[in-house]
C-alpha cells in the first residue's frame, strides 16, 4: 500500500501532523485563556 501510493500516504502524514499541531495550539490557547479567566 505505502509503496503503491505514496503520495496518499504524505497526504495523510501532512494531514494528521497539521491536526495534531492544530490541537495541541488550541488547547494550549484555550487553557491560557481560562486561567486568565479564574486567575
Amino acid at each position: 500500500m505505502a509503496r503503491r501510493h505514496p503520495m496518499t500516504w504524505t497526504a495523510v502524514h501532512l494531514a494528521l501532523a497539521s491536526a495534531a499541531t492544530w490541537l495541541l495550539l488550541e488547547t494550549e490557547a484555550l487553557t491560557g485563556a481560562l486561567l486568565v479567566a479564574f486567575h
